[in-house]
């Protein structure tokens, strides 16, 4: 693999399942980063009133974000990995396990190549 900056992923998907509680939810971004390969430096989380989640998850190798629009079942997530150390694409795979994805749009920019 030629050296990169980084990849980033980009991914909306809608999903068959209500979004779960942000408890639960954050415990699933928690998994996607592990299967990344990425280290965990710290989290935020957030519930917005009536409708919306956010959890940010701040990476020794950059970041993984999540946004959910509870009442429309979609998820907007973002996970930028420097180097090549780790596999952002691995997150779909998790999520694939916990839901049933009825779309998705997804694009995987190798950064600084």
């Amino acid at each position: 693999m030629e050296t990169t900056y980084g990849r980033h992923l980009l991914l909306d998907i809608w999903i068959k399942e209500e979004i779960p509680t942000i408890g639960k939810l954050r415990d699933i971004i928690v998994m996607c980063a592990v299967a990344t390969g990425a280290t965990i430096m710290t989290e935020t989380s957030f519930q917005f009133s009536p409708d919306g989640i956010s959890i940010v998850l701040v990476l020794a190798e950059s970041h993984l974000s999540v946004h959910a629009w509870t009442t429309e079942r979609f998820m907007s997530i973002d996970c930028y990995t420097c180097g090549n150390q780790c596999d952002p694409m691995k997150i779909l795979t998790i999520l694939e396990s916990y839901f049933t994805i009825e779309d998705k749009n997804q694009e995987l920019i190798e950064r600084g190549m």
